[in-house]
């Protein structure tokens, strides 16, 4: 996906937003104040081994259960699942090479070769 079709996705993102400081035992009244984000908005296109790699370690960790349904009985809300500290490190490595671990960043996996989960692997 390229940046012109992700970006909408991100418009929306206030960049102030209303913040409250409690007060303490010496100043008890708390203080309202704005607090202001930056962001930039870029897209990193990886290596196709590092799409594999994720692609991988998912195929390799996918469970048919939820581990943590919304409530007891609850739908189910996919056909697979992977927990997430499964694929944590790799993404936060991943952010370390690309020199964005000093910020919040998304990451958005784009699959080609497992766009169905097939029940036999596919290298």
């Amino acid at each position: 996906m390229s940046g012109h079709e992700l970006e909408p996705w991100f418009k929306h993102l206030d960049q102030a937003i209303p913040h409250s400081i409690v007060g303490s035992m010496k100043d008890p009244t708390a203080k309202q104040s704005m607090v202001e984000f930056k962001y930039e908005f870029a897209v990193h296109t990886t290596h196709p081994s590092v799409r594999e790699l994720l692609e991988n370690i998912i195929w390799s960790n996918r469970m048919s259960e939820d581990p943590a349904p919304l409530y007891p009985s609850a739908p189910q809300q996919a056909e697979w699942f992977v927990e997430a500290w499964r694929i944590s490190d790799l993404l936060d490595n991943l952010a370390g090479f690309l020199g964005l671990n000093t910020s919040y960043t998304v990451f958005i996996p784009v699959s080609y070769t497992h766009l169905t989960l097939p029940t036999k692997r596919i290298v």
